[in-house]
């Protein structure tokens, strides 16, 4: 319109999904949740632990319930510091300090991509932390068609995450255009959608108002 306006938008309602478990706790019992690290809520077990090798390896590793801690303790071989305390959620819980310091120390001398494999098949959840950049070669994403690949015009053929949840009836996929570059739909926005003229758009682009290069560069 040309008109400016205000516009109220509550933060919480934006990242809600990020912040529901701390407003519904507060809310619900009057406790303000404090940061854990990489430790889950609950009576699970979960961190991320360094493993051996020269590279920064490290593995995620979840444990939900007295099943899946009693495979762990196996697979460690069954250490003396897993006794008849650890073997309950709630004994568990209370030693989750020392438990987390002595999983480190087993982890350490443990290979990383060897562990993962050893520990999903005996049930579980286990898996490599990597870098960002090599997420695109993980075989679950993979055979799950979460990523699609497009044509970008500054550096061809790339993969792109998709929506992770299946396909509508009828639709072969997800994304139809890569991400735009900077000022690449000026004209199609400013000229179809706004009614500018050929003449506006120069003036702006001369004001230095829109462009296709960051300011400075």
């Amino acid at each position: 319109t040309g008109t400016g306006q205000l516009v109220e938008l509550p933060m919480l309602e934006t990242v809600l999904n990020a912040t529901a478990i701390q407003a519904i706790e507060h809310e619900a019992f009057g406790v303000t949740l404090g940061r854990r690290g990489n430790r889950g809520h609950g009576e699970s077990i979960q961190n991320i632990y360094r493993c051996a090798g020269d590279d920064d390896e490290w593995i995620a590793l979840t444990v939900r319930d007295d099943g899946q801690w009693r495979a762990l303790v196996d697979l460690m071989g069954h250490p003396d510091w897993c006794d008849e305390t650890t073997s309950t959620a709630a004994g568990r819980q209370q030693s989750a300090d020392d438990i987390d310091r002595r999983l480190g120390a087993w982890f350490a001398g443990q290979p990383r991509d060897a562990t993962v494999e050893r520990l999903a098949g005996a049930g579980i959840p286990a898996a490599p932390v990597v870098s960002p950049s090599l997420v695109v070669e993980n075989p679950q994403l993979l055979a799950r068609g979460f990523f699609q690949p497009l044509e970008h015009a500054s550096i061809g053929a790339a993969l792109y995450p998709c929506p992770p949840f299946a396909l509508l009836a009828g639709q072969d996929r997800w994304l139809r255009r890569p991400p735009p570059r900077l000022g690449e739909h000026n004209g199609e926005v400013l000229r179809e959608r706004c009614g500018l003229t050929d003449e506006q758009l120069e003036t702006l682009a001369g004001n230095g108002v829109i462009g296709t290069r960051p300011k400075g560069l």
